[in-house]
């Protein structure tokens, strides 16, 4: 595998999922928090848009990541709801 054919978008996902995971109960900074979700936003239109290399004969696969990325915002925004409750 050369570096032309090497899945960095999927590496992308996989790093962002991570980051889902681990960094969002951290982020105290309403400017970070939001600027955290763009990038989920990003990912899915970028996942729904230009699709996930190597399997671009299946369409539903990145629209299935495209919605994971968009259900992690709405998970996140929940998280942080509850963690400011007095």
């Amino acid at each position: 595998m050369n570096a032309e054919n090497f899945p960095y978008d999927v590496v992308g996902l996989a790093m962002l999922l991570l980051l889902n995971r681990t960094l969002i109960t951290t982020l105290k900074n309403d400017l970070a928090f939001w600027a955290f979700q763009g990038l989920n936003i990003a990912a899915a239109a970028y996942f729904a848009w230009f699709g996930i290399a190597g399997i671009e004969h299946v369409p539903v696969a990145s629209y299935v990541v495209s919605a994971l990325c968009l259900f992690h915002v709405v998970q996140n925004v929940i998280v942080r709801q509850r963690s400011n409750r007095p």
